[in-house]
């Protein structure tokens, strides 16, 4: 394989996969009351892509390769097509709202989750997974992958709301019953 084939493909994918982030907007899209964060379009579509481009390369190694070396290929692949699978399926269905009462978080790998904004105890940051956790006072945590539209918004919103949140309870503690 020519190495210079190897660098241009790889700093073209860096482009492109940058250039994708790009358009991640720091706000959430109004809708009906809500606002909604989801990942964007150009995200979507590079992951719908990316996903139809590795499984017409599974099925292009099964016909052209003998069954043997196939299935060898196939079963080498297996555990990065199940990754590109969840990436894409995460990217197409993830998606959180919130309005003035509350947060809720819809994800195709848990059941629907919901914390009101009188509930919301902490925030937590992940840099490993580049992603913020809110947490409730009954402990429902949602998760915030922070390459969602509208990221940046919610979390200045969630921690002025926690701040709150625990002055209240403060000013419950100092006053008598």
């Amino acid at each position: 394989m020519d190495p210079v084939n190897t660098i241009l493909g790889s700093l073209f994918m860096s482009i492109l996969v940058g250039f994708v982030f790009l358009f991640r907007s720091r706000h959430a899209p109004r809708e009906a009351g809500y606002c909604k964060l989801s990942y964007s379009l150009p995200l979507k579509l590079f992951a719908l892509f990316g996903s139809t481009l590795f499984i017409i390369g599974i099925i292009y190694l099964l016909k052209s390769a003998p069954l043997e070396e196939g299935l060898t290929g196939i079963a080498t692949m297996l555990p990065i097509l199940l990754l590109v699978f969840g990436g894409m399926v995460e990217t197409l269905l993830f998606e959180i709202r919130y309005d003035r009462n509350s947060i809720r978080q819809s994800s195709p790998w848990s059941r629907d989750k919901e914390i009101p904004l009188e509930e919301l105890a902490g925030i937590t940051r992940s840099r490993l997974t580049d992603q913020t956790l809110l947490v409730s006072s009954q402990g429902v945590r949602i998760r915030v992958p922070a390459k969602l539209n509208g990221a940046e918004e919610l979390m200045e919103a969630a921690a002025w709301v926690v701040e709150y949140n625990r002055m209240r309870l403060e000013q419950q503690e100092i006053l008598p019953s």
